[in-house]
């Protein structure tokens, strides 16, 4: 028969081994964790590299030439990482707007895909859900109706 040292001996490696299981385990994880954080610190590094870049080449009157040389601009915020009724309707306006009137143009940005840039300008006219137009400085943050967009256009 075996003695009940054998026994304590044998409950106490196996404890002991899952201790041991359980602590990689935990380890494991913990550095998926701070990899993670690292990750994301990084890409909020290169985020804001990207912002200094923009912000130093690009200026505010830089922009407003550039969208008044003769066009009229509308600013398009959409969602790219989900399907939006509302924003596949107010694509379907602006295509119409589009062709109506020769000198509108439209600059479509998807809003939800982290884009430094795409963030600071979405951060700039106060965008906070979809669709949103910009048109002439003005918001628009619900499907536009097309007549209300050609009058907003003056075209």
């Amino acid at each position: 028969m075996v003695s009940k040292y054998i026994k304590a001996l044998f409950l106490t490696l196996i404890v002991l081994a899952v201790g041991l299981i359980a602590i990689s385990y935990l380890d494991d994880q913990r550095a998926r964790g701070l990899e993670a954080i690292v990750e994301e610190a990084a890409l909020d590094v290169q985020a804001s590299q990207q912002l200094f870049l923009y912000e130093s080449i690009f200026t505010d009157e830089d922009i407003c030439v550039a969208l008044s040389a003769g066009i009229e601009s509308v600013v398009y915020f959409y969602p790219d990482a989900y399907f939006c009724t509302e924003c596949a309707s107010q694509a379907v306006i602006l295509d119409s707007v589009v062709r109506q009137c020769s000198e509108a143009r439209v600059f479509a940005f998807p809003g939800d895909l982290g884009i430094p840039v795409i963030n600071l300008l979405a951060e700039k006219y106060g965008v906070e859900k979809y669709p949103t137009l910009i048109v002439n400085d003005r918001k628009f943050d619900y499907v536009v109706s097309e007549q209300e967009l050609k009058q907003a256009l003056g075209c």
